[in-house]
């Protein structure tokens, strides 16, 4: 059985993304028998868009998530469900879901970099040990 979405639920992404159902339409074998419907497939592009953000934010979960980590969640789902029927195509110029996505990975990258370094404050002695203005 494949494995299921565990930070957004599929009903969150219909309705968040009113056209999953032109890129996920489904798989079928030679015989037109389905493989995967196009919400197996649709919940296998979540899966896929979960993995993805766990790169970058690893202790995120269902209680946890902010809006905004579901939101980059939700870019990266489109972007997955996009490259079904898109994914090697060059266009002239890029489509929004290829715009929203590179923004996605960009903050995500900035948030993942900003929890593994830091901010360290170092000083020298204190300059008013004694009292102010003295």
């Amino acid at each position: 059985m494949p494995q299921q979405p565990t930070l957004i639920t599929r009903a969150d992404v219909q309705e968040r993304f009113e056209t999953w159902d032109s890129f996920c339409q489904g798989k079928y074998d030679e015989d037109d028998n389905p493989i995967l419907t196009p919400e197996q497939q649709l919940d296998a592009k979540i899966v896929l868009a979960e993995q993805e953000l766990m790169e970058y934010l690893p202790s995120t979960t269902a209680e946890t998530i902010t809006d905004a980590a579901s939101r980059h969640l939700l870019n990266l789902v489109r972007k997955n469900c996009f490259d079904i029927q898109h994914g090697d195509t060059e266009f002239e110029s890029k489509p929004q879901i290829i715009r929203d996505y590179e923004a996605t990975l960009k903050r995500l990258a900035e948030l993942r970099d900003a929890r593994n370094h830091a901010p360290t404050i170092t000083s020298t002695e204190p300059r008013f040990r004694d009292g102010w203005f003295r």
